[in-house]
């Protein structure tokens, strides 16, 4: 494998690690809930399987609800897309893109910036209020006095990983 490739392959790895293990950061929402990859699984499963009565009246339009369905898609499959531009660099460019707005966009309403706001309810849809193993899965490990957690922070460095080795592997074709 060439060093181009190596860069996506890991980036894909690291984005797919932040995504499904790490949990990105916490809320309070009656519990304590972490947001990572599996709550956005349990939400895209759960709106399409008849409870979208429950997020219309949380969210509003039917169509922001989708809309954030596909963000939510696009996220979880994006270690993937990241693994298959190892091939095609184009589709490494796709799956790099939403790792890092995702990232950015909960640092940016960590840091208080106040446009982000309106964003954080998307974030909420990844929201799990159990965790599947305690302690474990996801793996929170916080950061003092910050409420994002570590795993934003490596699926940051998994998207930007991802968009220069996709922009480095472009010269190959």
């Amino acid at each position: 494998m060439e060093k181009k490739a190596k860069l996506l392959f890991y980036s894909g790895i690291i984005t797919l690690i932040a995504t499904f293990y790490l949990s990105w950061f916490t809320y309070l929402f009656g519990t304590i809930n972490y947001a990572n990859g599996i709550g956005g699984i349990k939400v895209v499963i759960e709106i399409f399987t008849g409870r979208i009565n429950y997020y219309r009246s949380r969210y509003g339009e039917t169509a922001l609800i989708y809309l954030m369905v596909v963000v939510i898609i696009w996220l979880l499959a994006s270690g993937f897309l990241q693994l298959i531009g190892i091939y095609n660099y184009r589709v490494g460019i796709i799956g790099s893109i939403m790792p890092i707005l995702i990232a950015l966009l909960i640092l940016l309403y960590s840091f208080n910036i106040p446009f982000t706001g309106g964003f954080f309810r998307l974030f909420e849809m990844f929201g799990d209020s159990e965790p599947i193993i305690e302690g474990a899965v996801p793996l929170h490990i916080v950061l003092s006095g910050r409420t994002e957690a570590i795993g934003t922070y490596i699926l940051l460095l998994g998207g930007i990983l991802g968009l220069i080795g996709s922009i480095k592997n472009k010269s190959e074709f």
